[in-house]
């Protein structure tokens, strides 16, 4: 505390600036941040569920993931589930170190493939390869 010759009091503060912490990951309470939908996820990082009906095929929820150039997306199991499955890009990826087949990796108790969408605005056709099986959803990338 100080007196200024004017009589004023001084009073230190200290302030705390939330909005300055860096976001390393998804938004909220998931680190993968919200479900991709069909209407365009802005930037960040979204998530895609592969799933698995009781005959081994895979599936995408959702199966049409649209967001914008520069979007983290995570393909992603339900935590426990120990089946793997890789995805594929049947024409150009849509991402620039997006290459071949991507497998699946253990991240905990999930299988994850992660990658990033910075391609042109286009539609991307790809396949998720599990136990046998071959599913064939597609991202968008819109401007």
């Amino acid at each position: 505390m100080h007196i200024s010759p004017s009589g004023l009091l001084a009073v230190p503060v200290l302030l705390s600036f939330a909005a300055c912490q860096p976001t390393v990951r998804g938004t909220g309470t998931d680190p993968d941040g919200p479900a991709c939908q069909a209407t365009t996820a802005q930037g960040g990082v979204v998530h895609v569920e592969v799933a698995y009906a009781p005959d081994g095929m895979p599936s995408a929820s959702p199966d049409t993931c649209k967001v914008e150039s520069g979007t983290r997306i995570v393909f992603r199991t339900p935590p426990g589930e120990a089946r793997t499955f890789s995805i594929e890009f049947s024409g150009p990826p849509p991402g620039s170190r997006v290459s071949g087949r991507l497998p699946a990796v253990s991240r905990g108790s999930q299988r994850v493939v992660e990658l990033l969408a910075d391609g042109a605005p286009g539609s991307y056709k790809y396949d998720i390869h599990a136990n046998g099986r071959t599913l064939d959803p597609v991202i968008i990338i819109d401007r």
